[in-house]
């Protein structure tokens, strides 16, 4: 009987898991109002709003090219994080790969003292393949470092 009871529970589990976002993507969830809102606010020049919409896209609804959109354009207004994440997109991705540009952007963030990209400077400065690490770009960063 114990046996019946501890499949059943699992079976259940495992049903309502597949409905359940993981961890890491469900705080980049946007209703479809939330996205309309930041949508605008993004287009309007707000950088946490378009960060948030690079955070959707590239999170949620998988969908690359619209990611670096908005994370241009939180980049361009000057969101540290989006600097640093367009930064670290221009050196290791495969489809936006471009050196220069993201030496641009990690220094744009490094000027406001964004430790992540003062420390990734520092190996593309002395002429090292920066170590690729995906786990450097994003959200997985502390927030504390975010000053603007």
């Amino acid at each position: 009987m114990a046996v019946c009871i501890s499949i059943f529970l699992v079976w259940h589990y495992v049903q309502r898991s597949k409905d359940v976002p993981a961890m890491g993507e469900a705080r980049f969830i946007l209703s479809p109002a939330e996205q309309q809102e930041f949508s605008h606010k993004g287009e309007g020049g707000d950088s946490e709003s378009a960060y948030k919409m690079s955070l959707y896209y590239d999170f949620v609804a998988l969908d690359h090219p619209k990611a670096i959109y908005w994370l241009k354009k939180a980049a361009l207004n000057g969101h540290t994080l989006a600097q640093y994440n367009l930064g670290h997109s221009y050196l290791y991705e495969d489809v936006v790969k471009d050196k220069v540009k993201a030496k641009y952007w990690l220094k744009k963030a490094a000027q406001k003292n964004y430790t992540s990209a003062i420390l990734l400077l520092k190996e593309f400065d002395n002429h090292r393949q920066p170590h690729q690490n995906r786990t450097h770009k994003t959200a997985h960063h502390s927030i504390k470092e975010h000053k603007g």
